[in-house]
């Protein structure tokens, strides 16, 4: 195992474009860091940059206690897992695995135990006299894998290795990531679109736009303690409502909703009289037929345009009688993780959505009472979009 460190790494192609912007981070011994962010941000780019396939334009790489900026990509000893498996069809599983080691002459003994260990960890010890098109996209996933373990790497590098699973296998396997880093705690950067993957299964996450990273932090920072708005907006799903409100005396009027400042805003005192941005996450408001307790807590009336049963929850979209409030749109900060961030061509301009117990009487057309959760308001700057705290 070994930390990575980037210092005031940049790539510049060709064209003028910069892909990572002067970039300082630290990934921890044995730690599961993921970068996340939407197409272009210059995740890939880090990671290839790490990996050896491409040369930085200033900066410096180390890995352990090696700068690697000038070390070819064979000599960094990282193992990579690609979105596609990359496996040999002529060759079993096995042969597939054990592949790195014979190009690096480790004994065949050794090799076969190393193969063994690890599609046994896998639980594929049943299919390595198998060949690739006999195995479905989560055991070859698997396989890709296991030819990583078996070279004992001192980091592993992921790009994006569940983007071509369906939904219910991507479930699985985030799953069993996890619980292989869990047992052989081996330092893994790992690339995704995907918030949902970055937050289930980092132990901290860097979310990157345009080559520089917006915030590092854990998973729970990130959603709780968003730094700015494409921070707030990126990460969570459905995504956080944003409306436009004025702040006058101890409250913030939004539309229809006029919200009591909370005593823990101070810094809101400096825009009295002005514009800010209101955030609010869909949890954070409730059907209040369904709450046990009103304290803390800020009621209004709303009507329902569209109320989707998922079960466990019920999401529903909505907009105070009191007035239309006037939301944000912040499509263009989540980019291709539209579809994780639960942005959809029915969310409009007036609406907010909530998560209502799954008991909730609300159906569209009808006005349900709904309760909002004070003490989980955020507030943003709308000119520098930076948080207010």
């Amino acid at each position: 195992m070994a930390e990575i460190a980037f210092a005031d790494v940049t790539k510049r192609f060709e064209d003028g474009t910069v892909a990572v912007d002067n970039v300082t981070m630290d990934v921890g011994d044995g730690e599961f860091m993921v970068l996340v962010g939407p197409s272009g941000s210059g995740k890939t780019t880090m990671m290839r940059m790490v990996a050896g396939l491409e040369e930085m334009s200033g900066g410096t790489i180390s890995i352990g206690d090696q700068v690697v900026n000038d070390v070819p990509a064979r000599s960094r000893n990282v193992a990579m897992v690609f979105q596609n498996y990359a496996l040999y069809p002529h060759m079993t599983v096995g042969k597939n695995m054990g592949f790195p080691l014979r190009l690096a002459k480790v004994p065949k003994e050794e090799a076969a135990s190393r193969v063994k260990f690890a599609a046994d960890m896998l639980g594929i010890g049943d299919l390595l006299e198998r060949k690739p098109r006999q195995l479905s996209g989560g055991q070859r996933q698997r396989v890709a894998m296991g030819r990583a373990i078996v070279r004992k790497p001192a980091a592993f590098l992921m790009d994006e290795p569940l983007s071509n699973l369906d939904a219910k296998l991507r479930v699985e396997m985030r799953a069993y990531i996890a619980r292989l880093h869990q047992e052989l705690k081996t330092t893994t950067l790992y690339v995704t679109h995907d918030q949902s993957e970055a937050m289930t299964m980092g132990d901290r996450v860097a979310l990157m736009r345009d080559g520089r990273i917006e915030q590092l932090d854990t998973p729970n920072a990130l959603y709780d303690r968003p730094r700015n708005l494409f921070v707030a907006s990126f990460i969570g799903s459905p995504a956080m409502n944003i409306v436009r409100g004025t702040l006058t005396g101890r409250s913030v009027t939004a539309g229809g909703l006029v919200l009591p400042l909370r005593d823990s805003a101070p810094a809101l005192q400096a825009y009295e009289g002005r514009e800010v941005l209101v955030g609010m996450r869909p949890e954070a408001f409730a059907d209040a037929a369904h709450e046990a307790s009103t304290e803390g807590r800020h009621l209004f009336d709303a009507k329902i345009s569209l109320a989707q049963s998922m079960g466990s929850e019920v999401i529903a979209h909505f907009e105070p009688v009191g007035g239309a409030v006037r939301t944000e749109d912040v499509s263009s900060f989540t980019g291709d993780a539209d579809d994780v961030a639960g942005r959809d061509q029915l969310s409009s301009a007036n609406q907010l959505i909530g998560r209502f117990d799954p008991r909730t009487t609300a159906t569209a057309g009808g006005v349900t009472s709904v309760s909002l959760d004070l003490e989980r308001i955020h507030f943003f700057d709308p000119e520098t979009e930076e948080a207010i705290r």
